[in-house]
C-alpha cells in the first residue's frame, strides 16, 4: 500500500511539472492578495472576479494594485525561494516564463515604490 501511495505522487508530480511554476505563482499571490487586500480597496472587486486567473490579472492591473500589496507579493516570493529553485531544478524552461513574469511586473512598477524598498 505504501509503495502505491509514492507511485501514484510521483505519476502526479511528472504530469504537474508543466504547471508547477504556475501553480506556486497563483498560490503566492493568491494568498497575499486574498490576505492583506482590503475589502474596500477599489481594486478588491477586480481581485475577486479575476482570482481563477490570478497571475494574468496581477500582471495586467499591476499598476491599479497597491504598492504596498505588490511589494508583499514579491516580499512572499522571495520567502519562498527553496519552492521556485524547486519547480526550476525540475525544468529549467520554467525559468523563461518566470523571467517573462517578472518583466512584465517590472516594466508597470512604480520606480520610487521600488528604489524605497
Amino acid at each position: 500500500m505504501r509503495a502505491d501511495k509514492r507511485g501514484t505522487a510521483g505519476f502526479q508530480d511528472e504530469d504537474s511539472d508543466e504547471m508547477a511554476l504556475e501553480n506556486v505563482l497563483i498560490d503566492v499571490i493568491g494568498q497575499v492578495l486574498a490576505n492583506k487586500m482590503s475589502k474596500s480597496d477599489p481594486e478588491y472587486k477586480n481581485f475577486k472576479e479575476a482570482y481563477d486567473r490570478i497571475v494574468p490579472y496581477f500582471q495586467d492591473r499591476f499598476q491599479y494594485i497597491a504598492d504596498d500589496l505588490v511589494f508583499e507579493v514579491f516580499q512572499e516570493m522571495n520567502d519562498r525561494q527553496p519552492e521556485f529553485i524547486n519547480v526550476l531544478s525540475k525544468n529549467m524552461l520554467d525559468i523563461c516564463e518566470l523571467v517573462r513574469f517578472f518583466a512584465k511586473c517590472f516594466k508597470k512598477a512604480n520606480p520610487v515604490v521600488t528604489v524605497s524598498a
